[in-house]
Order: C-alpha cells, then sequence, then structure tokens
C-alpha cells in the first residue's frame, strides 16, 4: 500500500512509522475522520497559546532577575559597606547579597530556558497547511464515491432495462421463429421473423453493453472507495502521530517548566534558609566585639625592649664566644702539631692521640663510618671505656665533650645507622656526656646532643620477628634528667636565638639606627624568636611533657621574650593544633608531671651579665630521699639496663676483643689517655648531697645566697641575676672587655625592670590559659594600643628603656574592658576574625594584596636533596658549602626590601625523619592553610630515588591538605575563603584545559625542585627523558610547577631565585617560558602541560583509574622509572618506617591507656552521637510538618 499523505512536520524530529496492522490499542481508526480533523486544530491552538505563554513567563523572569540583581548591587552592596566588616551582620549581609545573586541568575537562567522551550512551538504554519491539505485530499476522496455512486445508479438502471428489453424481444423472437418454421414462405411472417430478429440482436447488444458499463462503473467505485479508507487511515495515523508529538513535546516542555521552577524555588529556599540559621546565631555582643579586634594593629603592638636588649647580649655574647674559640684548635677535627694548637691541648690537659682516640670511640659506633679525619691508626682496646662510669672525670673536660660532637656532625652528612653494639656504647657515652653538662652548666652542648638524638638510628628486630625498625638514640636519651630541668630549656631557647643571630649579625649597634630600622630589626628578632619557639614545643612533646606543660612554656616565652600578640596568639593555636604521635611511659610522663614552667625559669639577658646565678644553673629533679650520687646512677642506668642484655653483653665482649686486634701496636694505657689533669678538670659540685624541696623557703633560701662560679673561668655562662658587671677576664691576646659607666646603669635599670616582669608573670606560672583568659590577652593587645597612643609626649627612648613606667600605664587601664570581653570571644574566634580581615582587605585591594600579605611556606623533600642550600641560594647566602643538615623541623623568614608595609615570607623546612605526617600538620595549620604553599625537593644525583619520592610525598601531602582544608570548611565564615582558594587553583591551572577532569588539582600551590641538575645532566639521554617524563606525569597529575636547578652552577641562581620569590610570596611572576628538551633543565610552569604531550607508559590506559585513585597512578610510573634506575634501600625504609609508626601508635595507645583521656573521649562521642540523632529527628519533624 503506497504512501497517499504526506508525512506532517514533528516538532520532536522524525517518529517511528505506525505498525500497518496496528498494536492493538485503541487508535484514532475508531474515531471520525471529521473528529481527528477538529482534535488536530484544536492542538494548534493550544500550541500557539502555550508559545504565548513561555514567552511572557520568560519575560517576567528577566524583569525579576533584573530587579534582584540591581537589589545586590546597590542596595545590599552600600548596606553592606557601611557595616562592620567581618560581623555576624556583616555575612548576613554578605548572605543577602548573595541571595539575590543567586536568585537573580536563576531567573536568568529560568528566562533562557523558556525561550529554548519556545523553540519546538515555532512555524505553527507549516502544520496548518499540512491538516489543511489532509483535509482537502480526504474531502476529495469522498466527493469521488458520491460522484461513482451516482454513475454506479445510471449503469445498474440501464442494466435493468436491458434485460427486461431482452428478455422481451428473446419471448417476440421464439413467437416469430414458431410461426417462420411453420409458414417459410408466407412474407409478412417473413418480415416479421427477420424484425424480430433484428431487434433480438440489438436487445442482445444494449445487454452487453450495458453489462459492460455496470461492470466498469463497479470496479471504479470499489476503487475510490479503496482510495477514501487508505486516505483516511493513513491521515488518521499522520493525526495520531501529530497529537502524539504535541503531547510528548508538551509534556517534556511543561517538565522542564516545572524543573526550572523548582529549581528557582529550591534556591531561594536554600539561600534564605542559610540566612534563617544566621539569624538564630547573631548578636549585638559580637559585633561589637569584632569591631574591636578590626581596630587593632598587631603590626605596632611589637615592643621593643626586650629585643633591643636582646641584640647587646647577642654582641657580648658573640664577642665571648669568639675569644674562647681562639683557645681552642681552630679545626678540632684537624688538630695540627703546631705550636699554637699544641699549646692549646696542654692547656685544656689532652694530647693529640687522645683526640685521635675521641674520634676513633665515635666513629665505631657506626655501620658505615667516615674514617677520612682519623690521622692515623687508633689501636681499639680503648673503645669500651667510653661508656664506663670510672671515665666520667673525662667528659668534665670541654674540649672533649667539643671533639665528640663535632665528630658527630661530621658522620651525620655520611651516614645515620648505628651497629648494635654501637647504639648502646653511644648512648651510654652520651649519658655520661650529659651528666657532665649538667656539672659545668653546658647548655650548647646539650642542644646539640637533644637535636641529634633525632637523628641517628639502629636497626632493631620487631617482636622476635624478621621484619625491622627504626630505633633512634633519641629513646635511650629520653629518661635524662637533664629534660626535666625548666631552666635548660630556657638557657637552651636563648643560646638556639644567639645562634640564629650570628648567622646574619647586625652591621651597627641598634642606637645608632633610624626608627623604621630599628622597627625592622626588632621584627626581625621576633619572627626568629617564633621560630625558635615553635621548634622547641616539638621537642618538648617528644620529650613527653604534656600539653598544659607547653602551654605554660609557650606562654611564658611569648610574655618573656615581648612577642607580637599574633604571634603568640599562634603559638597557643599551635599547641592546641598539635597532635602527638603515641604516648609515653607512664614512667616518663610521672617524672615530668611535677615540673612546672614559669618566668623565673627562663634567662634574663636584659642584665647583660656573663655570669649565671644558681638560679639558672642545669639542677635535676630528683626525689628527696635521694642523693645527687643516686641521681647521677640512674641516668646512667636507662642506657646500659636497657640496651645491654645478656646477648649483647656477649656481642660486645666478642667486639671489644676483636677490636683489640685491629688497632695499632701503641702501646698506651687508659690511665695515659687525657693526661695528669683529667681528675683536676672535673668540676666538683656545689650542691647538696639531699636535694631540698623547691618550694621550701628553706630551699629558696640557700639558693638566694649560693655562691656562683669562678668568674674567671673561660667555661660559658651567659647569664647572672646581679646587676653590676663582674671582673671581666682578659683573652689570650691580653684584650679585656670591661663595661662602660652608662652600661652598668642600664643593667641597674634592667634588673629591675625584670623584678617587675617577674610580678607580673608570675601569676600565670602555674596555669593553662582559659578561653576566657585567652580573650582577655587579645583584651589587653586592644588596650596597648589605646593607652601607647595616649602616651605620645613621653620619650621614645625612655618609654622603649623603663618598663616601670610601662608597668604604671597598665595599671591606669579601665578593668571592666578586660571583664566584659573575656567572656564574649575565646582566642579561636579571635584568629579567625583576624585571618578574615586579613583576607578582606586583600579582596578591597585586589592590586596590592598579592604583594602584601604574610605567607607560609613548607619545604620537604628526600635526604640530602639540597632544601636548606636552595634556602641559602634564595637568601643570597655564600656561605652554601657550610651548611649542616636540618635537624627535625626549622624555621627562616625572607622579607622584601621595599617601602610601606614589609611581606614576611614564614618558610619551614622538614628534615626527613620521623613522624612526618605530624610535623606536616605544624605549618600547614588551619590558621595558615589560606596563604600557604608547597615545595618538594628532589635529589637528581640519585635518579632511581625521584619517582618513588615523588610518589610517596605527593599523595601524603594531598591528603593532609584536604584533611586540613575540610575541618576547616566547615567554618561557614570559612567556606567563601575555601571556595576561593579552589577557584584559585584552577585558574592557575587552566579552567579551559583539556584534562581539567583528568586531575586532582593541590588547593595551594605546589612547585617541585629538582636539585642537583648538574650532576643528572651527564645521565644517559634516554633514561633522563624517561625520568624527565615521569616527573611531568605525576606533577601535571596534581596541578605543580616542576623546575630543575642547581646551587653549584651559578648560572641558574637568578631563574630559581625569580620562580622562589614568586612562588614564596604568592606574586605574579613575569613571562616564562616552558621548558620540556630533555638536554636542557626542565621547567614546566602549571597548567601548561598536558597528557597527550607527556605520553602515557605502555599497557596503560588512563580511563583504567579514576583521579582519585592518586597511588595508583603513580605506581604504574614508579614502575617504568624503575626499569631505568633501581631505586635505594633508604625510600624502602622511610615508606616501611612511616607505615610501622601508624601501626606502633595504634598498639602503644592500646598499651598505655589513659583512663581520664579516655573517659573523656567516650563522652564526647556519646554527645556527638546524641547531637546528630536530635539533628535527624528535627529534619523529619519539619519535613512532616
Amino acid at each position: 500500500m503506497c504512501a497517499c499523505v504526506q508525512v506532517p512536520p514533528y516538532m520532536l524530529g522524525e517518529r517511528p512509522t505506525p505498525l500497518h496492522g496496528g498494536s492493538g490499542s485503541p487508535s484514532f481508526r475508531q474515531v471520525p475522520f471529521i473528529s481527528i480533523h477538529n482534535r488536530v486544530e484544536s492542538g494548534i491552538g493550544v500550541r500557539k497559546q502555550l508559545r504565548k505563554y513561555l514567552k511572557a513567563s520568560s519575560s517576567t523572569q528577566q524583569i525579576v532577575a533584573q530587579m534582584h540583581l540591581q537589589q545586590a548591587t546597590t542596595c545590599v552592596s552600600v548596606i553592606q559597606s557601611h557595616e562592620i566588616a567581618q560581623t555576624c551582620f556583616d555575612t548576613f549581609f554578605q548572605h543577602m547579597k548573595v541571595y539575590n545573586e543567586t536568585v537573580g541568575q536563576k531567573h536568568i537562567q529560568a528566562s533562557k530556558a523558556f525561550l529554548e522551550m519556545i523553540i519546538p512551538f515555532e512555524k505553527p504554519k507549516k502544520l496548518k497547511k499540512w491538516t489543511r491539505d489532509t483535509y482537502q485530499l480526504v474531502q476529495k476522496c469522498v466527493q469521488d464515491v458520491t460522484l461513482l455512486e451516482k454513475r454506479m445508479e445510471k449503469a445498474n438502471s440501464r442494466l435493468q432495462k436491458a434485460n427486461e428489453d431482452l428478455v422481451h424481444r428473446t419471448s417476440v423472437y421464439k413467437a416469430n421463429e414458431a410461426t417462420f418454421q411453420m409458414q417459410p414462405n408466407v412474407a409478412e411472417v417473413v418480415k416479421s421473423y427477420q424484425l424480430a430478429k433484428g431487434r433480438l440482436t440489438n436487445a442482445e447488444n444494449e445487454q452487453e453493453q450495458a453489462q459492460e458499463l455496470y461492470e466498469d462503473t463497479k470496479n471504479q467505485l470499489f476503487a475510490a472507495i479503496e482510495r477514501r479508507d487508505q486516505i483516511v487511515e493513513e491521515a488518521a495515523e499522520h493525526s495520531q502521530s501529530v497529537e502524539e508529538d504535541r503531547l510528548d513535546t508538551m509534556l517534556i516542555v511543561l517538565k522542564q517548566y516545572v524543573e526550572t521552577k523548582t529549581a528557582i524555588l529550591h534556591a531561594e529556599i536554600e539561600a534564605l534558609s542559610g540566612m534563617q540559621q544566621l539569624l538564630k546565631e547573631m548578636e549585638r555582643k559580637s559585633v561589637i566585639q569584632q569591631f574591636i579586634v578590626d581596630s587593632m594593629q598587631p603590626q605596632l603592638t611589637h615592643r621593643h625592649a626586650k629585643a633591643l636588649y636582646l641584640l647587646d647580649w647577642h654582641d657580648m655574647w658573640r664577642t665571648q664566644d669568639e675569644a674562647k674559640k681562639l683557645e681552642e684548635p681552630a679545626e678540632l677535627l684537624n688538630i695540627t702539631t703546631s705550636a699554637h694548637d699544641t699549646a692549646k691541648l696542654k692547656a685544656a690537659g689532652i694530647s693529640i692521640n687522645d683526640a685521635e682516640v675521641i674520634k676513633d670511640f665515635v666513629l665505631s659506633c657506626f655501620v658505615e663510618p667516615e674514617r677520612s679525619i682519623l690521622r692515623k691508626a687508633i689501636s681499639s682496646r680503648h673503645r669500651n671505656r667510653f661508656s664506663e662510669r670510672s671515665s666520667v672525670g673525662m667528659y668534665q673536660v670541654e674540649l672533649v665533650r667539643r671533639i665528640i660532637l663535632s665528630c658527630l656532625h661530621h658522620q651525620r652528612a655520611h651516614s645515620l645507622e648505628l651497629s648494635v653494639e654501637g647504639y648502646s656504647q653511644l648512648a651510654s657515652a652520651m649519658t655520661l656526656l650529659l651528666n657532665a653538662c649538667v656539672d659545668n652548666n653546658d647548655t650548647k652542648a646539650t642542644l646539640h646532643i637533644m637535636n641529634m638524638a633525632q637523628t641517628f638510628y639502629r636497626h632493631a628486630s620487631l617482636d622476635h620477628t624478621y621484619k625491622k625498625k627504626k630505633e633512634y638514640l633519641h629513646t635511650a636519651l629520653q629518661m635524662h634528667s637533664i629534660w626535666s630541668v625548666p631552666q635548660y630549656w630556657g638557657n637552651a631557647l636563648l643560646l638556639s636565638i644567639g645562634e640564629e643571630l650570628s648567622k646574619q649579625p647586625t652591621t651597627s649597634v641598634w642606637f645608632l639606627l633610624s626608627d623604621r630600622e630599628r622597627t625592622q630589626q626588632v621584627l626581625r628578632v621576633h619572627h626568629l624568636v617564633f621560630g625558635q619557639v615553635s621548634s622547641f614545643m616539638y621537642n618538648l612533646f617528644s620529650f613527653g611533657f604534656s600539653s598544659k606543660q607547653v602551654l605554660q612554656y609557650v606562654q611564658n616565652v611569648a610574655f618573656a621574650y615581648e612577642l607580637g600578640e599574633e604571634q603568640r596568639i599562634a603559638l597557643l593555636a599551635s599547641v592546641q593544633s598539635f597532635k602527638k604521635q603515641g604516648s609515653k611511659k607512664e614512667c616518663l610522663m610521672e617524672n615530668r608531671l611535677a615540673i612546672q614552667f614559669s618566668s623565673k625559669t627562663l634567662a634574663d639577658w636584659t642584665t647583660l651579665c656573663g655570669v649565671m646565678t644558681d638560679e639558672f644553673k642545669l639542677r635535676p629533679l630528683t626525689p628527696a630521699a635521694n642523693s645527687y650520687t643516686e641521681s647521677k646512677s640512674q641516668m646512667v642506668e636507662p642506657c646500659s639496663g636497657n640496651y645491654k642484655n645478656d646477648f649483647e653483653r656477649s656481642n660486645l665482649t666478642n667486639g671489644v676483643d676483636s677490636r683489640g686486634i685491629e688497632g695499632d701496636s701503641s702501646g698506651e694505657n687508659w690511665e695515659d689517655l687525657f693526661g695528669p689533669t683529667l681528675s683536676d678538670n672535673v668540676v666538683p659540685s656545689n650542691r647538696p648531697v639531699k636535694t631540698k624541696r623547691r618550694g621550701s623557703h628553706k630551699f629558696q633560701s640557700e639558693l638566694r645566697h649560693n655562691t656562683t662560679l669562678n668568674p674567671s673561668t673561660d667555661r660559658f655562662q651567659p647569664f647572672r641575676d646581679s646587676p653590676t658587671e663582674p671582673n671581666s677576664t682578659a683573652d689570650n691576646t691580653g684584650s679585656s672587655i670591661n663595661p662602660p659607666p652608662d652600661f652598668q646603669k642600664t643593667s641597674k635599670r634592667s634588673s629591675r625592670a625584670r623584678s617587675e616582669t617577674a610580678i607580673r608573670y608570675n601569676l600565670n606560672d602555674h596555669s593553662i590559659p582559659s578561653n576566657n583568659e585567652i580573650a582577655q590577652m587579645a583584651a589587653r593587645l586592644k588596650q596597648r594600643r589605646e593607652t601607647s597612643s595616649g602616651m605620645e609626649t613621653m620619650s621614645t627612648a625612655h618609654y622603649a628603656t623603663n618598663p616601670r613606667s610601662i608597668q604604671r600605664a597598665r595599671q591606669q587601664m579601665d578593668p571592666k574592658v578586660t571583664s566584659k570581653l573575656s567572656h564574649e570571644r575565646d582566642i579561636w574566634s579571635i584568629l579567625m576574625s583576624l585571618d578574615l580581615a586579613k583576607r578582606s582587605s586583600g579582596e578591597q585591594n585586589p592590586q596590592t594584596s598579592s604583594e602584601e600579605k604574610d605567607t607560609a611556606t613548607l619545604i620537604v623533600g628526600s635526604k640530602g636533596s639540597g632544601k636548606t642550600s636552595l634556602l641559602a641560594t634564595l637568601k643570597g647566602s655564600s656561605k652554601v658549602d657550610d651548611i649542616k643538615p636540618t635537624t627535625a623541623l626549622d624555621y627562616v623568614n625572607v622579607r622584601l626590601k621595599r617601602a610601606g608595609k614589609v611581606p614576611v615570607a614564614h618558610i619551614w623546612e622538614l628534615a626527613t625523619t620521623q613522624c612526618i605526617e605530624g610535623m606536616i600538620r605544624i605549618p600547614l595549620s588551619t590558621e595558615r592553610v589560606l596563604n600557604s604553599g608547597i615545595i618538594v625537593t628532589v635529589d637528581l644525583s640519585f635518579p632511581g630515588n625521584v619517582v618513588p619520592y615523588l610518589a610517596y610525598y605527593l599523595p601524603l601531602l594531598y591528603r593532609v591538605v584536604d584533611e586540613i582544608i575540610k575541618k576547616k570548611e566547615k567554618n561557614p565564615n570559612d567556606k567563601i575563603a575555601i571556595d576561593r582558594l579552589r577557584q584559585e587553583a584552577a585558574t592557575r591551572f587552566g579552567r579551559a584545559h583539556q584534562d581539567r577532569n583528568d586531575v586532582t588539582l593541590f588547593p595551594v600551590p605546589l612547585l617541585i625542585v629538582g636539585n642537583k641538575y648538574d650532576v643528572f645532566r651527564d645521565e644517559d639521554s634516554v633514561k633522563r627523558k624517561g625520568i624527565n617524563q615521569a616527573i611531568r606525569y605525576l606533577a601535571h597529575m596534581y596541578g605543580a610547577t616542576v623546575l630543575f636547578t642547581s646551587t653549584k652552577d651559578k648560572a641558574f641562581h637568578t631563574l630559581f631565585r625569580s620562580i622562589m620569590k614568586s612562588f614564596v610570596f604568592q606574586s605574579a611572576s613575569g613571562k616564562v617560558t616552558k621548558e620540556v628538551d630533555s638536554a636542557r633543565p626542565l621547567f614546566v610552569p602549571v597548567g601548561s602541560d598536558s597528557f597527550a604531550e607527556i605520553g602515557e607508559p605502555k599497557a596503560f590506559k588512563r580511563t583504567a583509574y579514576t583521579k582519585d585513585q592518586h597511588q595508583q597512578r603513580a605506581n604504574q610510573w614508579r614502575r617504568v622509572a624503575a626499569e631505568y634506575y633501581t631505586p635505594s634501600d633508604s625510600v624502602k625504609e622511610i615508606i616501611e618506617s612511616e607505615l610501622e609508626s601508624g601501626i606502633r601508635t595504634a598498639e602503644e595507645i592500646e598499651k598505655f591507656p589513659e583512663p581520664m583521656i579516655d573517659q573523656m573521649r567516650a563522652r564526647k562521642t556519646m554527645e556527638l552521637q546524641r547531637y546528630r540523632e536530635n539533628r535527624k529527628k528535627l529534619a523529619l519533624k519539619k519535613t512532616r510538618q
């Protein structure tokens, strides 16, 4: 059956041809065509009216959108500009602005969507024409059938008449024929017969014609009826398709219409619910408090007095230290036989051979000793004597301690692993050395031992299995009683500050500087103190001190050194956020629980004298019933008792016997070593046999009347409480250091200032600051600024150096302000508000915010990759070759030299040691993550370790940063800042980048620096290209910048310093060119590379892994890199030690339970569970209403 009706125009495109036999369901065949035609005409009318409605709705949505956007840009913005910034009202108006912008954008989208919905309803004339043509075709077919029906009636009448005439003519013919047969010769009969015959013939012809006409007319009628039925059927089917197409189109459009309107309502309800939640939390007190915090200027609250005193003390201490170094050989590890070195050794009571014996003992403790420092072969029979108690007098010689530490520093740069016997011997020797440090008040040697104890290690079996772990020297020394001396931590901090100041000494005294230069010097000192205190926090936690004790220490240090309030708040926040890796032993905790850090435990450098009083000597805290001798025996026992079991004793004895054969044939005896003056160098203890309780009046009385050490000795003693200056001693050249008369007056005034400071700080010596007290601290910052503005008429020099005037001014402040502010906001809210205020000021001044904000940068990387050398190159230091390895977490800061506010880049350098994940969280805290960046350094001189290190560090850093950001994102005030941080990361990478959906961008800037390129460029070109390809892939996977450089080749310094400057200060860098040629150093800025250009390893499909499967994708490239270079065992050890530390931490938590902490944690867990259940019930109740 051919199609006679044209296919109608559909709104949704071509539709499937209807089944000829029908599907069995009701169809338009059962409906008259006229009704079908009327239905199609009505559908066209509905379509036209719906088009008008959608067009009017689009215009309405456009008008509403313009109204909302106009309100957001004019009314709400003006209201917000006049409101107090960073308050709950400001946040509410900001949400109101976001509400209007969101609703306005939704209405604009709805207007566009309605216009797109109109498109299917456009051009209805085509369907009207098809309907009209189809109707006319059907009408024509009906008319043809009617005409043929009339013809059929005529043909039927003619046929009936012909049949009747034929019957009549046949009967007449038969009658004439019978007559003709009877009378054939009668003329009339013949004529009648012939006439009847002729008429019969005519009747037959007529009947045949009538029959033929009848048949033709009948066939034509049948064909016309068939055509009419066919056309009507096709028209009905097409009309049904048209109606179905209209209904389907309208159904889709109406669904889109409802969904669009629902999206608008949902967006409006969501925005209004957020505003409703804000209304419940809004209060006027926080607004008033925020206005007070906004008016504070922390950079102007840095007090100068203590910092300037510290600079004066450092000048004197450095002079004394340099004079002291003149009395020792220039190189302790390479002592010559010159007259000068021989005389200096003789004065100390040792010989060159003694120094060689010391070096031989230290090197014998290591698996891979660096024996290049030994001048000759030394007998090994004396090695075991260094760990015996009979040699305690040897360590009383300061030069012996200096040689041991110098040898350890030298060995530290080559190998860190100790042998099993060497670990025990070195632990015992370090214990004896620490005892000598206690006797001689040698804080400097103790500080170096503390740093190196977390570096040297031995491999120990784990639970009698073949699996081994690293056991650091810190484990053997952590029970020593010197760490329980509060004065040590104060002296060590001051000494470390002095060493840091010596790295960049001032060229002129502070009172000759201008006001601006003096302010810069004070800020430099405070930033330096801030970095050192951050490092000491980690050491305090590692030696078993509790958070309460560390908070005491940090609070007193911040007040004693007069740090800025923003620095003090940041330190307290770091203590709160620091998570201890595992729990310590109970005996260690009990030994440290009684320790209290007060202002008296911190050394006072403002007296500017070189004699240390008894108050600041290193006195271990021992029970009252034990004598000093018993205390010293307890110091040695942890090393000899814990690490010398029967098996190790036997091995140690065999080792000593074998070493006696290996040495040379020199026949010196132990008694002959270190000369006859050994007993003379032992410093006698001036402490009583039985210690008294430190809080008793008798003990305090004896403490005040104790005599100090002889000031004529050459031992370094930087502190003294006496306001008068002792007699200075002459150095080797005969020169002496005598203070001027004005200096003695300053010392007296400083002594009075110290007593006033003690009165002020002792109020909080033994207490942990609560939220109210921390709020009072923030309030005092505001009061200081207001008080300082009221005392501008006072002399600047007098105000900066007269603490009594400052104390008197503080006493005049209104105490009511503090009591009000203490109950309104805590320190964490104030810290968050300060951070938001900085970001708000950066948004209002986008041209200068990127250059003026302080930043935080963390540098991590493999051991020996040159992290410290890269920092020295950035600072332009000329002593790159004299850099020592980093211990734990180091801190430096870099400033820009320009007018106006000087931005500071705070840089933390993380050494490859234990607890890497825990130490990463210190600089990348929630307070600094918004302005932070990460630098990962790799050592290109060991190409086999590059890709495994990156595959280990990059997922670890991403996981830590993601956890910190998610934690910060829970605060509604920080949600906008976190979203902006992610948008900036997407902008750096490129929003239109072809790989934007296949990468996992770091929220913070990330830079991968490949150091020692001068060695890597000599490798095979094919292998070098493979390593470059792997590094580019891993960097592109996280959205990082790649830079190859070398600190040895000055040709790379210009580009490196330019890139590092723009990175650490997070400023816009100049135009740089991408460099991926394997013959040149690699430089790929973020977003300039692509997976298509990098390529993929064999049998690797990027679609097989999702973008969140970081480790799986990185392991593919690690296997490829292993085909070119085999990774060293150090990479596997570091990764395994970190995994073991996590398992060991969980085991230790279960092994050493804390009942109070566990109960508190269980209670908090139950409270959180009840809170979640109540929230669910409340949400369910709202949905039912």
